[in-house]
């Protein structure tokens, strides 16, 4: 996908771009790296996307040793002995380099982000806007879910019966990811920006995924949302493309998904009052849907989520 002669990476691209993988299962990669791969991994990505992109899914990385210098939408920080958080849809410019570095990422697909965070995606993905790259010294909460992810691997590794199942290993990053939120959501309380002067758009940006979140998703258009910020279909989706790379009917999309997602696998309704629900005017409509866009019916979401 292009947004103008920027590229974005999805999840199932990066998957095939020949690269080691730990662990790649059903929406999450776990890799590790040094400062001797990460050139390795950036030439892959330039060859086909260029040095500059956006990506769709949301990474994790884990500094254990030496540090990092990346750049994300134009911030560039040196870490160490720390979590990068980046968001999906955000630009980066291809620039993770390193000295001495050893690391591990996790990569998880934006349906994944959803499934494991259910009614916290929307806060995440409202955090990830704001911060764009977030930065997070270990909690020891953390440091547990870490050990015990690392734990699993060394198992699997050294060929002994504990397996490395999928749902076991989407237990422990939907802690991780969790942790994550309580600890990012506490660090942007209150910084909601006042509409002055220079901040306007992303006040409207922010005070528009706000409307999307607080409320049950309906299938509105653009321009119904629009009319309740105060501003034109066309604005509201130049702004959204501004400060996200994402326009205005990705987003709601993005909000559709979750609440879909939040109907089918955490509520008891059936699935006639889960498409009521969400706004569709037949089942039909409903379940070609949930095929498009989860790449199943909508009873097979509800069973595959209630495994988790």
């Amino acid at each position: 996908m292009k947004y103008g002669e920027i590229k974005e990476l999805t999840f199932d691209e990066f998957k095939k771009l020949g690269l080691k993988f730990n662990y790649a299962d059903d929406g999450i990669i776990v890799m590790d790296f040094d400062e001797r791969t990460i050139d390795k991994i950036s030439s892959r990505i330039a060859r086909s996307f260029g040095n500059l992109f956006t990506f769709d899914f949301t990474t994790i990385t884990i500094v254990y040793e030496g540090s990092v210098t990346q750049e994300r939408e134009g911030n560039s920080a040196n870490i160490s002995n720390s979590i990068i958080i980046t968001g999906p849809h955000f630009m980066t410019n291809n620039s993770l380099r390193s000295n001495h570095c050893v690391c591990r990422t996790l990569i998880i697909s934006t349906r994944k982000t959803q499934e494991l965070l259910c009614q916290y995606a929307s806060m995440w993905s409202q955090i990830m806007v704001m911060r764009k790259i977030a930065i997070l010294s270990m909690t020891p909460q953390m440091r547990d879910n870490v050990m015990a992810l690392n734990k699993a691997f060394e198992t699997r590794a050294k060929g002994m019966e504990i397996q490395l199942e999928s749902v076991y290993t989407a237990t422990l990053v939907k802690a991780l990811l969790l942790e994550s939120c309580v600890v990012l959501r506490a660090s942007v309380e209150g910084e909601m920006p006042r509409p002055v002067y220079g901040e306007q758009r992303q006040w409207l940006m922010q005070h528009f995924l706000s409307i999307l979140a607080e409320k049950p998703a309906k299938r509105h258009p653009v321009s119904y949302y629009a009319r309740k910020l105060g501003v034109t279909p066309k604005y509201l989706s130049t702004v959204c493309k501004e400060q996200s790379h994402q326009t205005a009917g990705k987003w709601l999309k993005y909000y559709m998904n979750q609440q879909i997602h939040q109907l089918l696998a955490k509520s008891d309704l059936s699935i006639h009052e889960a498409a009521m629900e969400a706004g569709f005017e037949n089942d039909s409509f409903f379940s070609s849907y949930v095929r498009r866009n989860f790449g199943c019916t909508p009873s097979e979401l509800r069973n595959r989520e209630n495994k988790i």
